[in-house]
Formats: structure tokens, C-alpha cells, sequence
């Protein structure tokens, strides 16, 4: 060992007193230091503590946005990047999907109300939907989507006269009569038909922006949207369906993107731009004046907890025309128009779900303008002549799913009531309004289990009774 080493080991040795002491005292001082600080730091950690659950849900919340934003980046990107990889290219998908839906149904009319043999008023057993959904991605971006219903119709459907004579009072009605006899065997067959709800081509190349064009939904409201049966809580759908406030469907361009502006938030746009509405506006155009819509949507989806406020305005021209064919000399088809009017249409939709517990609602106001005005019959009985009014419409569901999860699992049931109004002219008063109530149950997520209960009024009807009522059940599946 060295001298030099042998001094260095020492020096603490030889250390002073002094030294000795300030070293204790500095000691004493940092472990106090110390202690103070595992004091703080312990209660840190018991708020800690108390706040980790709901940091446990902002972490997950957060995560669920995250999936939503890369889940169609990820479809966009994985196929390209396995390709580089492998040399494997993308490989066009077909699939197919659909629901059904069976029930009973029974009214309840008295003999003086103005709806008495309007509708099917006998208790009858009823399968209104079966829809085959065909979805096909032919590459990255670009997709088709074809949504086929069919359907009994027009097999015992009742159809008015298109044109009212103002010099009589009444009207019949013709049944539809569907029943073919097969000339080779005799045997009698009664057709259906089938209903294009969808025919769209879909161009994505991102989340923000996107195009279709064919025959889509209307993006506006809820109900219109989710509008399958298994899907829908109710039985009834409401009037803003019935009798089309907006047009459930168009055939045209449809351009719309989401965007993200925060965590577990969405902003949907959509603008649209149709042949609007029309007695065979998915065929073809009556006029030159095309609908246009506009579609904005602001949302929030926690884990438990969601709301959604949404807004659509439609304008757009009503055509209707009559073909005739003057015999007179050299023969020529004239065209007459027969109803046009313009409309405008704005709906508001909220969407609010809270531990279980869901609010939906819609409202639509639409004014109508006339040209050219069609007879009509008046609330008095009479016929007259369309007059220029405003339509009012919306309705207001409230439902619960119960937490029987001990006692059913994975089942979900569900009551639920709704109102419903409708005032389809501030000048005539017919005005309606409809309570709703029932169950649903889900015994498995691809099957809904209905039973319900109606109860309309329409307090300005000329008649002695203007009460009726309506029960019915309903089972629905998805496949």
C-alpha cells in the first residue's frame, strides 16, 4: 500500500469536534427534512387515493375516444402497411346483415271516430319489417352499401284518388289486390314487393370528409337514423316518421366528416343536396329545383354518460304534374301541374343517457308555401283547396334500464313512456296527441322483446268520439 493511499483512508479519521457535531446536527436536520417529506408525500398518496377511481375513468373515457379516432385510420393504414411488409394487397369484403321483426296488434276505435275503418282496426298478427343489409368495402376508401326491405305491400294497402273531385263529397277506395294464378299449375300466389330504403356508394378518404351518392337516409334526428326495429325501444314510431316532416330518405350527393375538437367529443357535419321531395323523386325529378340540406351534430360520449344536440334544415320544391293526351289533330301529351309548393323544414334532436337512464327527443317545424294548390278535404268534412300553413311535430322519450343484473345477468329490461304531438296546420285544427307506454327486454343483445300500450287524443275532431286506443307486441332480431 502506498503512502499516499494510507493518507487518503485517514483523513476521516482525522476529522475535528467540530466536524463531528455539525455532521450529527446536519444529519438530524435531513432525516427531519426526510420525515416531513414522507409525511407530505403520504398525504399525497390519500388524495391520491380518493381520486383514483375517477382517474381511472378519465383514463378509460380518454382510451375510447383514442380507439374511435384510429379506428378508421387504422382500417386505412394497416392494409397499405401489410402490403409493404408481405407484398399481400388489399382484399375486397362482402357482408351481409339484416332484422325482422313479428308481432300482434289490436285498435281500439269507437264507431263515431273520424279513423273508424281507416286502420286495420281488427286484432291481427303482423311482420311489417324484414331488411337485408348488403355492406361491400371494394378498397380502402371506397365502399357500397344497399339496405333491401321486403315486404306484403302492396298486397291489401288502400289507395285514395290522387285527385279530388270538388263536386263530390265522398271518395272510394280500392284495396290492392296482388293474387296471381301460375297458368302451368293454376296455383294461386299473392306477390309482395321489395322497398329500397339504401342504395348509396360511400368515397371516405378520411374522418372529416366523406361522399355518397344514391338513394340515403336523411341525416337528421335519432329515430331516423337508428331505425331498426331491434335497435328502436318502442313499437310506435313517431309522426315526424309517419307522415315524413322531413323526408325519410333522398336520392342525391351526400358530402360529411367528424371532427374531434376535445376528449370523448365529436362534431358531425353533413350537407346534402337531392331531388327533395316528389311523388317519384327516387325515380326522377318533377322539377329543376333541387333540396338542400344541412346537418351539424355536437356530442359527448363518457363511459356512463352521454349527450348529443343535433340540427338539420331542409329547402326544397314539391312537384307534382298530370299527363294528358290531347286527341284533337296530331296527337301530343300535355303536362299539367298538378301541386307544387315549396317547403322549409328545420329539426332539432337531443340525446341525453346518464347511468342507465335515457332521454331522446325530436322536434320539426315546417312551413309550407303553395304555386299551385290541389283540393283538399278541410276539418269540416269539406272539400276545398291547400292553403299556405306551418306543421308542428315532436316527440319525448324517457326510458330506464333497470339494474337487475344479479337477478336476469346480461339481460337489459327497460320501461318506458313517450308523448307524442303533432298539429299538422296552424289553420286547420286537428290537432293529436299520443301516450305511450311498455317494456322492452333484451334477453340476448341481438333480440328485443316489446309489449305496449297506446292512448291518442284529438280533441278538435268533429265527431262525438275522438278517443282511441291501441296495444301491441313485438319481437325483433338482428342476424
Amino acid at each position: 500500500m502506498s503512502i499516499l493511499t494510507a493518507l487518503v483512508m485517514l483523513v476521516p479519521l482525522a476529522a475535528s469536534p467540530q466536524d463531528a457535531q455539525l455532521e450529527s446536527e446536519g444529519g438530524q436536520t435531513e432525516q427531519t427534512e426526510q420525515t416531513e417529506q414522507t409525511e407530505s408525500d403520504r398525504s399525497s398518496r390519500t388524495v391520491t387515493m380518493e381520486d383514483l377511481e375517477r382517474l381511472r375513468e378519465e383514463m378509460a373515457a380518454d382510451a375510447d375516444r383514442r380507439i374511435e379516432e384510429l379506428r378508421l385510420e387504422l382500417e386505412e393504414e394497416k392494409f397499405a402497411e401489410f402490403a409493404t411488409e408481405t407484398g399481400v394487397e388489399f382484399e375486397p369484403s362482402l357482408d351481409i346483415s339484416g332484422f325482422l321483426d313479428f308481432g300482434f296488434t289490436k285498435y281500439f276505435i269507437p264507431d263515431q271516430h273520424s279513423f273508424k275503418n281507416t286502420f286495420a282496426d281488427k286484432s291481427t298478427f303482423v311482420q311489417q319489417h324484414l331488411n337485408i343489409y348488403f355492406y361491400s368495402r371494394m378498397t380502402e376508401s371506397l365502399s357500397a352499401f344497399l339496405e333491401l326491405r321486403f315486404t306484403t305491400l302492396p298486397l291489401g294497402s288502400e289507395a285514395w284518388l290522387r285527385e279530388i273531385d270538388p263536386n263530390r263529397n265522398d271518395l272510394s277506395l280500392e284495396r290492392g289486390d296482388t293474387t296471381v294464378a301460375d297458368p302451368l299449375t293454376l296455383a294461386v300466389h299473392r306477390l309482395g314487393g321489395v322497398m329500397i330504403e339504401r342504395a348509396q356508394l360511400e368515397w371516405r378518404p378520411s374522418n372529416y370528409f366523406g361522399v355518397i351518392g344514391g338513394r340515403f337516409l336523411t341525416p337528421f334526428g335519432i329515430w331516423n337514423i337508428d331505425h331498426g326495429t331491434p335497435v328502436i325501444i318502442p313499437i310506435r314510431y313517431p309522426t315526424i316518421q309517419q307522415y315524413e316532416s322531413i323526408p325519410l330518405a333522398q336520392t342525391g350527393l351526400q358530402a360529411f366528416g367528424r371532427f374531434y375538437p376535445a376528449t370523448n367529443t365529436y362534431l358531425d357535419w353533413a350537407f346534402t343536396i337531392s331531388n327533395g321531395r316528389g311523388p317519384v323523386e327516387a325515380s326522377y325529378d318533377l322539377d329543376e329545383n333541387k333540396a338542400l340540406g344541412l346537418r351539424l351534430k355536437f356530442s359527448y360520449e363518457g363511459i356512463d354518460n352521454t349527450i348529443a344536440l343535433g340540427v338539420y334544415g331542409y329547402w326544397g320544391d314539391y312537384t307534382d304534374t298530370v299527363k294528358r293526351v290531347n286527341l284533337g289533330g296530331v296527337p301530343t301529351v300535355l303536362q299539367e301541374v298538378y301541386s307544387d309548393y315549396t317547403e322549409y323544414s328545420g329539426s332539432v334532436d337531443l340525446l341525453i343517457e346518464f347511468y342507465g337512464l335515457r332521454l331522446q327527443a325530436e322536434y320539426v317545424r315546417r312551413l309550407m308555401r303553395f304555386d299551385e294548390r290541389p283540393a283538399r278535404f278541410l276539418d269540416n268534412g269539406e272539400i276545398g283547396y291547400a292553403t299556405d300553413h306551418v306543421e308542428n311535430s315532436g316527440y319525448g322519450l324517457l326510458a330506464y334500464k333497470l339494474p337487475l343484473h344479479n337477478l336476469i345477468g346480461d339481460a337489459e329490461l327497460r320501461p318506458y313512456v313517450m308523448f307524442d304531438y303533432r298539429s299538422p296546420s296552424e289553420i286547420q285544427h286537428l290537432d293529436g296527441y299520443i301516450f305511450i307506454w311498455g317494456l322492452n327486454l333484451k334477453p340476448v343483445p341481438a333480440v328485443a322483446i316489446k309489449a305496449e300500450g297506446t292512448y291518442a287524443y284529438h280533441p278538435d275532431m268533429q265527431t262525438p268520439d275522438n278517443e282511441m286506443w291501441v296495444v301491441g307486441t313485438q319481437i325483433a332480431v338482428t342476424f
